[in-house]
């Protein structure tokens, strides 16, 4: 058995650790490189590595924040980036890395540690449980209508931005399970999200934040907000037409389908496995509200 060693790495260890997520994760380093320094969260106290003989084989990211748990903001952390060496998977290294962090972070400040991942079963084994589920729908964009004689969505430009923070605030952010965005975070979303819509009428009254691939026909809507169903078929018709998609691929939010459908846009579930919300609970006086109901955590916010 290898001498196993968890702990924050060094300033010169961080390329090591770099690369072991893009091996993982099969990116070129040269592009993860910048994202990577240049995160507005970024934090090399918030690494953990896991060192056999003295070489980073295995590493994740911790993200704190603060989550809308019915009435409260509670200081929870995210687990972001969990990577091992390809060569090296399938032998618990990851695991021995979660185990160690999580008892690392049992008398800290934080009431939970939440982790989204589309494989939840190696982290159920370890003691992770459930609390929330991505679910999306398709819509087909030739579904949606003809563009109106007059539209009023457009892309967002620097001054909608204090008016899209406020609509959040006012909505998405009180779910349960919300993120609450502080100016770090928002700095996050803003440098990461790809394309971001506004519906306006006499103000800014809606958004949606997009991501998609050119050489793909998705268009994937990682949040959206309007004031009526009308204003969500012209933010997803222009979503379409800026990114030249043939589906979009769109968060459910309680009675988005139905509102859709009674318009007449047919909506599919997402056939392949649903992104999972796993948490950890830290403080147990936390954990009877933690496991009340799903999360509703944002893709704009996954960790």
């Amino acid at each position: 058995m290898p001498r196993l060693e968890v702990r924050v790495p060094l300033e010169y260890e961080l390329d090591q650790m770099l690369q072991v997520m893009c091996d993982a994760f099969d990116l070129p380093f040269d592009a993860a490189k910048t994202v990577f320094y240049t995160d507005p969260c970024f934090d090399i106290t918030h690494k953990r590595v896991l060192l056999a003989e003295g070489r980073i084989v295995s590493c994740l990211t911790l993200v704190p924040a603060r989550m809308r748990i019915g009435a409260d903001a509670l200081p929870i952390v995210g687990v972001a980036g969990v990577a091992t060496s390809p060569e090296l998977q399938g032998q618990g290294l990851a695991s021995h890395l979660l185990k160690q962090t999580m008892e690392s972070l049992q008398d800290g400040p934080y009431a939970a540690a939440i982790l989204v991942t589309s494989s939840p079963s190696l982290y159920k084994r370890l003691g992770w449980t459930v609390v929330g589920c991505d679910t999306r729908f398709w819509v087909q964009a030739d579904a949606l209508g003809h563009k109106p004689a007059r539209p009023r969505v457009r892309r967002a430009t620097e001054k909608d931005w204090p008016r899209i923070e406020e609509i959040h605030s006012r909505t998405l952010g009180l779910h349960h399970g919300a993120l609450i965005r502080d100016r770090m975070r928002w700095d996050y979303v803003r440098r990461f999200v790809q394309t971001v819509l506004v519906c306006r009428d006499a103000t800014v009254s809606g958004y949606a934040f997009l991501q998609h691939d050119e050489a793909a026909p998705l268009c994937r809507v990682l949040e959206a907000e309007a004031q009526s169903p009308r204003a969500l078929c012209d933010l997803l018709r222009a979503a379409a037409e800026a990114t030249g998609a043939e589906v979009l691929e769109v968060p459910e939010a309680p009675g988005r389908i139905d509102s859709l459908e009674s318009m007449g846009i047919p909506c599919d579930h997402v056939q392949e496995a649903p992104v999972t919300v796993l948490a950890i609970v830290l403080r147990e006086e936390h954990g009877a509200a933690l496991r009340q109901a799903e999360l509703a955590l944002s893709p704009a916010d996954h960790f």
